[in-house]
């Protein structure tokens, strides 16, 4: 969020308001917005909400490193202890379709070590190797490939032999449902990192994308998670 400060500073001068009047309506010290104006310190994800409605913007437009709509997420990741699982899956399962319930295990692999941008993985899934292939333009769009393949430990050799190294493995227990007809909603138990409920609508409007990540955000609001708790990072990320 390094452009984080100046939006706000700007939002604020648009409204009219005072770094004063913005605490007020924020409840926080004008220090504090003093302070998240010129980047010494960063708020909350619920003090973020919030600002997104005293300054009237979206959430998107405030979290992102700027409001191109290629670099909004499509999706919302939520860590969560054992009891906001179990109460937000009894939750959804009783009103939603129950899509799969599976293990995958997940190898990926760095390409010109820009692991952040381009991967290839293999998954292991209900018994399938799945080898895909994913590349990111300029933040906007990705190329993305996947073909079933039968011998892993061959495909492994022969990524050896060329030099492509593992440098992640991501191994989770999902349970996947589609919720209103208008969301997919996972539960995703990732070995040593924990749990993690994942929301993302199902017909993504990239032309929409800055105020579909509100909805996302509404929707993780009215099943009363902690939007504190959201997390950017793809789960390969929590391990490089």
């Amino acid at each position: 969020m390094n452009n984080f400060g100046l939006k706000i500073k700007e939002l604020r001068k648009k409204n009219g308001l005072t770094q004063s009047e913005l605490a007020e309506k924020t409840f926080v010290s004008d220090k504090t917005i003093s302070s998240w104006e010129t980047n010494r310190t960063s708020p909350s994800f619920s003090d973020i909400e919030l600002l997104s409605k005293v300054l009237k913007c979206p959430i998107s437009y405030l979290l992102f490193e700027n409001e191109d709509k290629g670099n909004v997420k499509s999706e919302i990741k939520i860590k969560v202890d054992d009891y906001e699982f179990n109460r937000v899956l009894n939750l959804i399962k009783n009103k939603s379709k129950l899509i799969e319930e599976v293990t995958e295990k997940d190898t990926y692999f760095r390409i010109n070590d820009n692991s952040s941008k381009e991967w290839l993985r293999i998954r292991e899934k209900d018994n399938k190797n799945i080898l895909s292939y994913k590349k990111w333009h300029q933040n906007k769009f990705s190329d993305y490939y996947e073909v079933l393949f039968d011998n892993k430990d061959n495909l492994c050799k022969i990524f050896d032999l060329i030099n492509l190294k593992p440098y992640v493995y991501v191994n989770k227990k999902r349970i996947r449902f589609i919720y209103n007809d208008e969301y997919e909603i996972s539960f995703d138990d990732v070995e040593s990192l924990g749990k993690f409920i994942e929301i993302k609508t199902i017909n993504y409007d990239y032309s929409k994308a800055l105020y579909e990540y509100d909805e996302l955000i509404k929707l993780a609001s009215n099943l009363k998670l902690n939007l504190d708790n959201i997390s950017l990072k793809r789960y390969p990320e929590y391990f490089i």
